[in-house]
């Protein structure tokens, strides 16, 4: 598909190819985005929707209070099983990755990161290489 010439809306975005009038293609992955109150309560309804079966929810002691906690409750009461790390080490390390890799469910097939941008480019880092 060919690159918008206006701005559109971000679905039309999402896991999209668009030729770029630089010569390359370009790929967003990403299948869905939720913004706006209430957003949170979409969570369940995009893991069931791409088959997910064994989230791994990644957050901080305060993310787990702010937004992790409800994450739990929203899939445990769908039925789907989660596993929750706090992590204690906050950088982009190899400390924060072995506790991530440690904690990880052998049969994870999702990992869903609480918080601010150092836990989201840490679990984007580690779900790329984790596969």
């Amino acid at each position: 598909m060919k690159m918008y010439d206006k701005p559109a809306s971000l679905e039309k975005y999402l896991n999209q190819e668009l030729e770029c009038s630089c010569g390359r293609t370009h790929y967003v992955p990403i299948k869905a985005v939720a913004i706006g109150p209430g957003a949170l309560n979409k969570l369940p309804d995009y893991v069931e929707e791409y088959g997910y079966k064994r989230p791994y929810i990644i957050c901080d002691e305060i993310t787990y209070k702010v937004a992790a906690r409800r994450c739990e409750e929203l899939l445990e009461a769908r039925g789907i099983k989660t596993v929750t790390k706090k992590l204690q080490h906050l950088g982009f390390d190899e400390a924060t990755l072995g506790e991530i890799v440690i904690g990880m469910p052998v049969d994870c097939d999702l990992m869903i990161a609480v918080g601010t941008g150092s836990i989201t480019d840490i679990i984007r880092y580690s779900s790329y290489k984790l596969r």
